[in-house]
């Protein structure tokens, strides 16, 4: 059996694959409307004094222009550098990464890149925590190898699993 690829999707395909991860983000926000339930209460959200560590960390990986941190509804929590369309692509791949898993039997956590045009590349990844999944997009000038990705969804994931550090007195 031959699994599903998705790496050519039509732009029609495309642009309602958008709008239902957009739906998708705004009812997961909202809780789940046909039981009823919020989303678990699971302590405070991440430290942003750790996810601004991990963009600065991304900056410096060459060829980085940007990068943001999104929830698992692709809401920003984090940003450096990046403009609104990119932050606003958030919940749209997030919602991708959830309707391939549900539909395709995709990886656990994803990787997706989109190229803008020219070199510049947006490559986002998810990584799963007891709080959901959360998203890590990176602009870069180019397509940046796999080996630097994977490392880069496991900090995050790391970060992200890790309390918030205690405050000082």
């Amino acid at each position: 059996m031959t699994r599903r690829s998705l790496s050519w999707i039509d732009p029609a395909r495309w642009t309602q694959l958008l709008e239902r991860s957009r739906l998708s983000a705004e009812t997961r926000s909202a809780g789940d409307p046909e039981t009823g339930t919020a989303e678990p209460d699971v302590g405070a959200g991440p430290d942003p004094a750790r996810l601004d560590a991990l963009l600065d960390q991304v900056r410096g990986v060459p060829g980085v222009e940007g990068a943001f941190v999104c929830d698992p509804t692709g809401a920003t929590l984090a940003a450096s550098r990046m403009e609104t369309l990119e932050l606003s692509l958030g919940p749209a791949f997030m919602g991708l990464f959830a309707h391939q898993r549900n539909t395709c039997g995709g990886p656990e956590r994803g990787m997706l890149m989109l190229a803008f045009g020219g070199r510049r590349r947006l490559h986002l990844m998810e990584t799963i925590t007891p709080r959901g999944r959360y998203g890590l997009g990176v602009v870069a000038d180019c397509t940046l190898p796999d080996t630097v990705l994977l490392k880069l969804q496991l900090e995050l994931g790391r970060i992200l699993r890790e309390p918030p550090a205690a405050a000082s007195d």
